[in-house]
């Protein structure tokens, strides 16, 4: 559920979750409905990125910390500017997040002690059950993201705090995704209101 509501109608959502819970889907069908752009995260992967989740092997935190700065780098241009953005990201982790939004830029960083502007940015978890991840997992073709890689993502992933929120200056929710890529984008946009920009 939505912790800490900024007013404001964000200008980048960032569609978040493990292998297979439809964010690149779901990601593109609400860009299309809010008239915003749609990016996805694991195209700015390395090819060493790839290459080792391609062959199974999980990806750790200094792996993906030049992938983060990059993504960190293309939400600053579109919040900067104010223009609308859908980024499909995994975004497993409270420290993820941080670099994304731009609160720190590595992880040895110290966050902010006080709550932070907000940012123009939301990130929407899309939960799905372990069974329907499994089964979108063994019908999913042409993927550099093995299946075997599912369990240490839900190892890795970290819920959104009300701290964390506020420090980070960007708003969390989780969303039933269990249902259709339609029925999702629905629940998204009554739940956060949004509105074609």
């Amino acid at each position: 559920m939505p912790i800490h509501h900024h007013t404001k109608q964000p200008t980048v959502l960032v569609i978040s979750g493990v292998t297979a819970c439809g964010k690149s889907t779901i990601g593109k069908l609400l860009a299309e409905r809010l008239f915003a752009q749609f990016l996805d995260a694991d195209n700015f992967h390395t090819q060493e990125n790839i290459d080792k989740m391609s062959k199974g092997i999980a990806l750790h935190d200094d792996d993906r910390l030049e992938w983060l700065q990059h993504l960190q780098s293309l939400v600053k241009s579109h919040t900067e500017n104010g223009k609308p953005m859908v980024l499909a990201c995994s975004a497993l982790k409270a420290k993820y997040r941080d670099i994304i939004a731009g609160t720190i830029h590595t992880y040895d960083e110290k966050l902010p002690t006080q709550p932070s502007e907000p940012k123009g940015i939301a990130f929407i978890h899309l939960n799905v059950d372990l069974d329907e991840l499994k089964s979108r997992l063994a019908h999913r073709k042409n993927h550099f993201m093995k299946a075997s890689l599912l369990q240490s993502q839900l190892d890795d992933w970290e819920d959104v705090s009300e701290k964390e929120e506020q420090i980070g200056g960007y708003d969390g929710y989780v969303i039933d995704a269990n249902k259709n890529a339609s029925e999702t984008v629905d629940a998204i946009i009554k739940e956060l209101n949004l509105h074609p920009f």
